[in-house]
C-alpha cells in the first residue's frame, strides 16, 4: 500500500494487488491451454482443472484496498473491492485509539525458503476493532539497503499518523541473525542430502540387479 495523493485536506492510499491478479490470470490461461490442447490425457485435464479453479479463486478473492483520509470531515474510509463484492468501513479520526507500524518475519515458499520482512499498518479503534493494512515487504539481503528501506516505510507511516493527528507506535523488525539463516540452510542441506542418499540406494540396487541378471545370463549360456 502506498500514498497516492497528499495535500492539506486529503490523503489517499491504495493497494491494487496487481501481482495476485496477474498470477490468477496466468493460472486460468494455463488451465484453458490444458483443456484445449491436451484434452486426451486425464492427468493433464485434472491438472488443468486445478490450475483453472485456483486462478478463478485467486481472481475472486483478491481485493483492491483503498484508504481515504479526509481532514476537513475528520473521517477515514477504507474500501475493499473484489470482482464480486465491495465493502466499506468508515470511522472518525477520534475513533482511532492508536496506529502501529508492525513488522514481522515470514518465509518464502518452495525448496529454497528465504526469510523476508512483512509490514502492516494497523488501525486500533476505541471499539476494540483492529484494521490491519498490508504495507509492503522488504528482502533483507543487505543490511544497509534494508535499513534505508525500513526508514522509508517508517517515514511513510509517520506521514499518515501526522495527517490524522495521532502518535505512531512501532513494532521494530526482529533481526534475522546468522543462527536463523544457518538453521534454514542446514534444514535445506539435510533435505538435499536425504534425497541424494535415496537416489544412491536406488542406483546401487539397480546396478546389483543388472549385474545379477548378467551373471545368470552368462551361466545359462555356458
Amino acid at each position: 500500500m502506498k500514498i497516492t495523493l497528499e495535500n492539506q485536506g486529503l490523503m489517499t492510499l491504495k493497494d491494487n494487488n496487481f501481482s495476485f491478479f496477474m498470477v490468477g490470470i496466468g493460472l486460468v490461461a494455463l488451465g484453458l491451454y490444458a483443456f484445449l490442447f491436451y484434452n486426451y490425457n486425464i492427468i493433464t485435464l485434472c491438472a488443468g482443472a486445478l490450475f483453472f479453479l485456483s486462478g478463478i479463486w485467486l481472481l475472486i478473492s483478491t481485493k483492491i484496498i483503498g484508504v481515504r483520509l479526509d481532514k476537513s470531515m475528520r473521517r477515514c474510509t477504507v474500501s475493499m473491492s473484489s470482482l464480486i463484492k465491495k465493502d466499506f468501513k468508515e470511522f472518525g479520526f477520534g475513533d482511532i485509539k492508536s496506529l502501529t507500524l508492525n513488522c514481522f518475519v515470514k518465509m518464502t515458499t518452495g525448496r529454497n525458503a528465504e526469510p523476508y520482512y512483512q509490514y502492516s499498518l494497523d488501525f486500533f479503534l476505541n471499539s476494540g476493532q483492529e484494521i490491519p493494512l498490508e504495507f509492503g515487504t522488504i528482502n533483507p539481503g543487505a543490511m544497509v539497503v534494508f535499513h534505508s528501506s525500513h526508514e522509508e516505510k517508517k517515514q511513510e507511516a509517520q506521514k499518515i499518523s501526522t495527517f490524522i493527528g495521532i502518535n505512531l507506535s512501532e513494532v521494530k523488525p526482529p533481526p534475522i541473525d546468522f543462527k536463523f539463516t544457518t538453521n534454514v540452510a542446514f534444514n535445506s542441506f539435510k533435505k538435499k542430502s536425504s534425497i541424494k542418499k535415496r537416489r544412491d540406494r536406488i542406483s546401487s540396487f539397480r546396478k546389483s540387479r543388472t549385474n545379477s541378471r548378467t551373471s545368470s545370463f552368462r551361466k545359462s549360456r555356458r
